[in-house]
């Protein structure tokens, strides 16, 4: 029996969508997955410093990563339609104007970095843990910023359905992390060299996937040169595309990581259990994200063409197979 012609439509597409999707929930899983370690190293050598790292990583979380992939929207959604466009070296200016505007917002978000064991004293953390949190956060800084840049070329990427640079770079990243943060244990180096073998490990991340993309010359179609001139104008368009990106993405996660704060002012014991919880539930929430950044860039290379229909066909394909499943989910 033939399948009706709709059908295998919805079907080639759904098989699009996880083509897409996998290698983006394995990237996000991994890139969560690192901090994972580190803060159960730190666990190994006291309960104040599993509490810091675990304090230290929410505050990572809140005011670093979640800015990053909420504004980093802003340029999937233009990567994306740009590259379904007829003007793809458009992607290289966009690109360069991503880049500058994510340094500038890591700057700002790094001032306040510095300064946070004040904050964390003023939202009543004990003294001692908010003392250790600060020096993590401190030592992870750099990786942040690594990890600004990895997320920004890893949009380039996957907006031109390119998902295993930024795979490969996340489990080179992952396996530097399995194997130094043992190290840092066994050695008896501390809270502070974790933090710093966990930022190395994001600036594995970024360096892998740069070497990609030079050694494959993926840039060869979308990129035209520097032009710092057109970089440094039109950014209007990524605040407007970026804050919503921002409260759409990191709302639900400070909602989440608001409950690490409050375990906090209970007891050293509840905050350490609490963060490794918290840790727990990031990991199931990189598979929604995973399917939702696969149907964002198939929508916007459908609009990017002037095709609505296809943009429409895939966000229909997305709805009904993530609703049946859910249903499904529901019912066992």
């Amino acid at each position: 029996m033939q399948m009706p012609a709709i059908y295998h439509s919805h079907l080639e597409e759904l098989l699009n969508l996880i083509m897409l999707a996998c290698p983006l929930m394995v990237t996000h899983f991994l890139r969560f997955i690192c901090p994972f370690l580190s803060i159960v190293i730190c666990g190994h050598f006291s309960r104040e410093e599993l509490d810091a790292a675990s304090l230290a990583n929410t505050v990572i979380n809140v005011l670093g990563l979640c800015i990053d992939m909420g504004f980093s929207t802003a340029s999937e959604t233009l990567f994306s339609q740009t590259y379904g466009s007829s003007k793809r070296k458009l992607m290289g200016i966009i690109l360069q104007r991503a880049l500058i505007i994510m340094t500038l917002i890591f700057i700002t978000l790094a001032c306040l970095h510095i300064n946070i064991e004040y904050f964390l004293l003023k939202a009543r953390q004990d003294p001692l843990i908010s003392s250790l949190a600060a020096d993590y956060i401190l030592c992870f800084l750099p990786g942040l910023y690594c990890d600004y840049l990895f997320m920004t070329l890893s949009r380039y990427l996957t907006s031109q359905n390119l998902v295993k640079p930024m795979t490969l770079a996340a489990v080179a990243g992952t396996v530097f992390t399995i194997l130094t943060q043992p190290l840092v244990y066994r050695l008896g180096l501390g809270l502070r060299a974790s933090a710093c073998f966990l930022s190395c490990s994001f600036a594995v991340m970024l360096f892998c996937e740069v070497l990609y993309i030079f050694l494959y010359r993926i840039y060869s179609e979308t990129w035209a040169g520097w032009d710092f001139v057109a970089a440094l104008s039109e950014w209007g368009i990524f605040f407007r595309l970026g804050i919503p990106g921002i409260f759409m993405i990191a709302f639900e996660e400070w909602c989440l990581e608001l409950s690490t704060f409050i375990a906090g002012t209970i007891g050293d014991a509840v905050l350490g259990a609490q963060g490794i919880v918290f840790q727990i539930q990031s990991f199931i929430y990189m598979v929604p994200l995973g399917i939702c950044t696969a149907v964002n860039v198939r929508v916007g290379q459908g609009l990017g063409a002037f095709d609505p229909q296809r943009a429409k066909h895939t966000y229909v394909t997305a709805l009904f197979s993530v609703s049946k499943h859910i249903l499904i989910y529901i019912y066992i």
